[in-house]
């Protein structure tokens, strides 16, 4: 069968898998609980942005169990990036710090960023280990206000795809197909199409909506040839000759629609030379949750199972022989009434703009009973920001999408809400199974690890010698304060630091060192090795030869309310742009009036005598071994009675004494007889000049032996979401407030009735209210919320 017209299903990893088990539905539990599969999902506050925009987004990521519900992720780093695949990629990359699974954060657009089609990508250093088929992928479009861009659909060039039910497509029997169509940037188009026999008679007529999708039934004939022909509402045709169909085997049926509350499966076998034992494992959230042997009467085995025995969500039927050999597969949704009812009750039906809102969102199992759980809610404009027709939610991403092997593509497509629709789709799509890179495990042990904290890992390499080494571990945080850790080497020189916890970009200084004795009870540090940090590997951007064509849809035109948002934020803009200049200017000014270090303010950075600290007298044990072999040349004496500052603040002799050489820039030596403002009283004065209290000491130009200093990212802090006062400052410029995302909380908890109450003001725009909510609940089950109410205007 040719690759682009019957996609078979390939379960090549999946045998080799269960050569280990001998039984399938064994290797496919060993396998998930060794492997625990993380759901990533973001939500975002709105799907589109515009220049100036703010992203705001609340994460959830859970790894499956086996009763088909989420536990919260162990690991805590996840690393979230808005880029744009293109000619040139653009990417900005953000780690947020999960706790329980969550976390929260934000990305400023830039004002000069071009609109297009940007993505957020999300994946944790686990998730890395299985490729970008475990990250998270979301589109994101940025555009001019009033302009709505969607994706050029090309129904010029198409292709036609046809997937068998159950996998396998077999002659002599009656077979359903689903069919898809669909241009070249994966938009579905509708088509109408036929069958012709070999004769060129037609046997059956088939059509695709305007999603792409469509089914058909057709009994093929052994050893006739058959062909497909298809015409858009263009005219342009495309034929596809079909290959052979298979004369024996195996296919699998299910009806899931006919009857809501029964599935109806039935299995068909032909020209079989030797009967194998034929069992059905029914799968769900990745674990085997039920296995049936089929009993066959003349070639078919059929089955019905009762649709309340099953969690709401995608469940996988797999046929398998003779214990480990795949060779059907079926995925149907099943919408049970275990799903969380979210329920949204606004105090009013209708509102004045700039009025208060208190909203009830009250979360109820399918019994009626309360739910605890933690969401997040976005408001926002719906005549500034069209809600999607199919929009992705968490809970269609946890209990759908995130199973699917082609789960990139998938969150991208108009998910249908109608159940035979939806059931079409699901024909076309195959299980996430396996990752075939992945060797069985031996012991069932993961040899991967979940990050539970930021880590610094590095080596430390020295051509001379392998030997393990002491490490010293200084970390700055943004704002100058230091914290030490100390550690050691393996014998390779490998180290690494685990579990760390800082926030933005800190400067890292690492020492590595051997202790040599010299005496008895004495020892000195000798530096040694040049040091590397391992960086987490970022995955590629993708490059992209041809860019996406995409339509802007123009919405001004017709739509006052649109015409007066943009005049509005157009004022904002260039009041912002003029607050910007005037502040650049006063900077500008500021920097050319003021070039003394603050440090040594207080002697007009004018020392008697400066000491600069080379590379070359890091072997030194402390900065007063130093100074007493270089002061003396100078003949000033170095005595606990001195006068020390660090940084320009007084210290004592026994604190300089525990710096090392190599943390120093300068040492500033003041006599004391020139009046200045550090009261000497006419003592011998020391300033020690650290790099660290260099607030523009560039940390990556210093690579000595032993010594290496390095600019690492951190967790990026948490911003929040900014509500404008009821009363407008007088002062105020602006006093209009025309916000596309009128409310963003990403963290809002239910009590023990299930309820949370939310309360914030309306904008100036007389409008719709779109209101979003998506969570999960204690108990690991995704779920979302949305409805909408009007704000009339009050003229």
């Amino acid at each position: 069968m040719t690759k682009n017209f019957l996609l078979t299903i390939l379960f090549f990893s999946l045998t080799l898998l269960a050569q280990a088990q001998k039984n399938y539905g064994e290797t496919v539990n060993v396998f998930s609980k060794a492997f625990p599969y993380e759901k990533i999902y973001i939500h975002t506050d709105k799907p589109y942005y515009f220049p100036s925009d703010t992203i705001w987004f609340k994460a959830y990521v859970t790894t499956s169990e086996e009763d088909f519900r989420q536990s919260p992720t162990p690991s805590v780093p996840l690393y979230v990036e808005l880029i744009k695949p293109s000619v040139i990629p653009f990417a900005s990359r953000k780690i947020i710090k999960l706790k329980d699974g969550k976390g929260e954060g934000d990305f400023v657009i830039p004002r000069d960023l071009k609109t297009g089609i940007y993505k957020l990508r999300a994946y944790t250093a686990y998730s890395l280990n299985f490729g970008d088929q475990a990250f998270f992928e979301k589109e994101v479009f940025i555009s001019d206000i009033g302009q709505l861009g969607m994706l050029q659909v090309n129904e010029n060039d198409y292709s036609i795809f046809i997937y068998p039910e159950g996998g396998t497509a077999l002659a002599g029997i009656k077979q359903r197909f689903a069919i898809q169509s669909l241009d070249n940037n994966g938009n579905g188009i509708p088509v109408n199409g036929q069958i012709l026999s070999a004769m060129n008679e037609k046997l059956i007529d088939f059509s695709t909506d305007e999603s792409g999708l469509g089914i058909f039934e057709f009994t093929p004939l052994a050893n006739e040839r058959y062909q497909i022909q298809t015409f858009n509402q263009r005219g342009t045709r495309k034929t596809i000759n079909l290959p052979d169909f298979d004369t024996s085997g195996y296919a699998l049926k299910i009806d899931p629609i006919s009857d809501r509350d029964q599935l109806k499966i039935k299995v068909t076998r032909i020209n079989l030379k030797q009967e194998a034992a034929t069992n059905l494992f029914i799968i769900q959230n990745g674990f085997v949750i039920e296995e049936i042997g089929m009993k066959f009467r003349n070639d078919e085995a059929t089955l019905e199972l009762s649709t309340q025995d099953f969690s709401p969500g995608l469940t996988v039927f797999k046929l398998v022989i003779n214990g480990d050999e795949p060779i059907a597969e079926r995925l149907v949704y099943l919408a049970g009434e275990k799903e969380v009812s979210v329920e949204i009750s606004p105090s009013k039906s209708s509102y004045f703009p700039k009025e208060k809102v208190d909203l009830e969102i009250k979360l109820l199992d399918h019994l009626g009973k309360p739910i605890h759980g933690e969401f997040s809610i976005s408001i926002t404009d719906a005549k500034q920001v069209i809600p999607t027709k199919s929009p992705s939610s968490i809970a269609t991403f946890s209990n759908l999408i995130s199973e699917l092997s082609g789960k990139a593509n998938a969150q991208h497509f108009p998910i249908p809400q109608d159940p035979i629709k939806l059931d079409n789709f699901l024909m076309t799509q195959f299980w996430r199974g396996f990752f075939p890179e992945l060797e069985f495990l031996n012991g069932n042990k993961n040899p991967y690890v979940f990050e539970t904290g930021l880590n610094i890992a590095g080596q430390v390499r020295d051509d001379s010698r392998d030997s393990a080494r002491d490490l010293r571990l200084l970390l700055i945080d943004k704002d100058g304060y230091p914290e030490i850790h100390e550690g050691h080497t393996d014998e390779k020189g490998n180290f690494v630091f685990l579990g760390m916890d800082f926030t933005d970009s800190v400067g890292v200084y690492i020492q590595s060192f051997e202790l040599k004795s010299r005496r008895k009870k004495d020892a000195k540090e000798i530096k040694s090795g040049k040091i590397h940090l391992h960086q987490l590997e970022i995955p590629p951007i993708p490059q992209l030869v041809k860019l996406p064509e995409i339509v802007w849809i123009d919405l001004l035109e017709k739509d006052p309310y649109l015409q007066e948002v943009k005049n509005i934020n157009e004022i904002l803009r260039k009041s912002f742009l003029m607050n910007e200049f005037e502040l650049e200017e006063f900077v500008v000014k500021g920097r050319r009036a003021y070039r003394q270090d603050p440090r040594t303010i207080a002697y007009n950075d004018d020392p008697d005598i400066r000491l600069r600290i080379p590379e070359a007298v890091y072997n030194y044990y402390n900065i007063i071994e130093l100074l007493q072999a270089r002061a003396t040349r100078r003949n000033v004496t170095i005595n606990p009675s001195n006068n020390y500052f660090i940084d320009g603040n007084f210290s004592s002799y026994q604190m300089v004494a525990t710096l090392r050489v190599s943390e120093i820039e300068f040492v500033d030596i003041l006599d004391g007889r020139r009046p200045n403002q550090m009261n000497l009283n006419g003592r011998l004065a020391f300033n020690i000049l650290t790099k660290k209290g260099n607030p523009n000491f560039d940390w990556s130009s210093v690579e000595v032996s032993g010594t290496r200093g390095f600019n690492i990212q951190g967790y990026a802090p948490t911003r929040e979401f900014y509500i404008p006062p009821d009363k407008q400052d007088i002062n105020s410029p602006i006093a209009l407030d025309y916000r596309s995302t009128i409310y963003w909380n990403p963290t809002i908890s239910t009590d023990d009735f299930g309820r949370a109450l939310v309360s914030f003001p309306l904008s100036e725009g007389a409008t719709t209210v779109h209101v979003d909510v998506q969570g999960i609940s204690d108990s690991g089950q995704a779920f979302h919320g949305k409805m909408e109410f009007t704000v009339e205007s009050k003229l």
